[in-house]
């Protein structure tokens, strides 16, 4: 009977450090998404934004209907990297100096994203 007892308890005891674990690693997480969605949204918006100027002014260039992405990647430090992404038949078959000017028209779009390092590439 005793074992049965001790079996019980310790079941007992492990339920509970589990489920007190759980509790606090999902507050956690929930606070710190909360944060993360308004952030995320202006971002999008931003992001939104600045992919449509960097089309007008490719279309402008005459690289109508080019694929624009943008990505961002957020560092340890909390710092922000935005990378333009162009697809267009016709870049990739310009040479390097043409495409490097091309870069540095497309990164001299003022950009809609604040405190981010913001960057052309094409592929």
């Amino acid at each position: 009977m005793e074992k049965r007892a001790g079996r019980t308890g310790f079941a007992a005891v492990t339920i509970l450090l589990v489920l007190v674990t759980a509790f606090f690693v999902s507050e956690t997480v929930s606070s710190r998404t909360k944060t993360d969605v308004w952030e995320t949204q202006d971002y999008m918006a931003r992001a939104r934004e600045l992919t449509q100027e960097v089309g007008r002014q490719l279309a402008q260039e005459g690289f109508q209907n080019s694929g624009v992405m943008v990505t961002r990647v957020t560092e340890e430090d909390g710092s922000c990297v935005v990378t333009i992404w162009v697809h267009h038949r016709d870049i990739q078959r310009m040479g390097d100096a043409q495409k490097a000017a091309l870069c540095d028209r497309i990164e001299g779009i003022p950009s809609p994203v604040e405190g981010y390092c913001f960057c052309a590439r094409f592929h």
